[in-house]
Formats: structure tokens, C-alpha cells, sequence
């Protein structure tokens, strides 16, 4: 018998870090049949599409992963019919150091995907800002967290994001 897990704001972001690898694991077999959607990203958007169907309860942890899954492929299946890819990120997330050579979108995409893995929320902040286009007070009010939070967490996140790229991808590339 499943036990039927009501859902708050805390509870949601809870059962999402508990689940955070499983829901991954789905999220990038979803992710290789399309170049619309990283992982993460999948991951991500379908959070924001959870608390605005302002989803009440579920009936356990293998209920909940299925309608994460079935929101993320949705997710992919319209990016795919309206032949939308999500925002290139090396020039979006560091447009104020254009000078630097921070590699490609798949670098900055394979860095989130492990920064998801280190820090889920500064990652959920990130996909919230830069693919949800949602304002800091927004994210600020959906993580139940403040806005000065919201901001370190996206200072943060970038730096950690550029020193993985310029210690992983530049390093790996320079041994090519």
C-alpha cells in the first residue's frame, strides 16, 4: 500500500532533492532522443509546471517520479513540435565576460548537469532564471527563500560553473 504524501512548497522541494539523481536518470533518457533539452533543464521546467497545476498530493515516491517523467517528455514533445531550443547558455550566462573563451553550450550544459548533482538548488535557481525567464522575486517566492538568496545563489552558481569549465573542458581540450 502507498502512502499518500501531501505536497507543500517545502514537501515538493524536498521530495525533489530526495529524488533528485532518480529523477535525472529519467530526465537523460528523455533528453538523448532530442537537441531541445538538457536534463537538467527538463528536470527543472517541469518543477515550475508542477507548482502551477498546484499539485496537492501524490500517492508515493514511484507515483510521483512517473508524473515528473510523463511532465518532462510533454515538456520535450513541445519544444521538439515547436521547434524550440532552449536558450544557448555560454553567451546567456556569461554575457558580462565575453572576452573569455568559456567553451561551448555543451560544456556549460555538462556543468550544470553536475552542479545539479553538488548543489540542486543553485541549479534549480539558475534554470528558473536563465531557461524560466522568472525574475528573482518570482524564484525567490516559488523556493520560499529571500531575494538576497536568489542572487548569491546565481553569483555562485555562475562562478562554479565557469572555474568546472575552465578546469574540465579547457584542460581536456588543450590534451586533444
Amino acid at each position: 500500500m502507498s502512502t499518500i504524501i501531501t505536497l507543500d512548497q517545502r514537501a515538493l522541494n524536498g521530495l525533489f532533492e530526495r529524488l533528485y539523481p532518480k529523477l535525472l536518470t529519467i530526465a537523460e533518457k528523455i533528453s538523448r532522443k532530442s537537441p531541445f533539452a538538457s536534463a537538467v533543464t527538463l528536470i527543472n521546467s517541469a518543477y515550475v509546471r508542477l507548482w502551477r497545476v498546484n499539485l496537492r498530493e501524490v500517492n508515493g515516491e514511484t507515483h510521483f517520479k512517473r508524473l515528473v517523467g510523463r511532465i518532462m517528455m510533454h515538456i520535450n514533445q513541445d519544444a521538439i513540435r515547436k521547434g524550440r531550443k532552449f536558450s544557448p547558455l555560454s553567451s546567456t550566462l556569461f554575457a558580462a565576460a565575453p572576452d573569455s573563451d568559456l567553451g561551448s553550450d555543451s560544456d556549460v550544459r555538462r556543468a550544470l548537469t553536475v552542479l545539479a548533482t553538488v548543489a540542486p538548488g543553485k541549479a534549480t535557481v539558475i534554470e528558473l532564471f536563465y531557461f524560466e525567464s522568472l525574475p528573482q522575486a518570482a524564484i525567490a517566492k516559488r523556493l520560499d527563500v529571500s531575494v538576497s538568496t536568489v542572487k548569491a545563489d546565481l553569483r555562485s552558481a555562475r562562478a562554479w560553473i565557469h572555474d568546472w569549465i575552465t578546469t574540465n573542458c579547457q584542460q581536456h581540450r588543450s590534451h586533444l
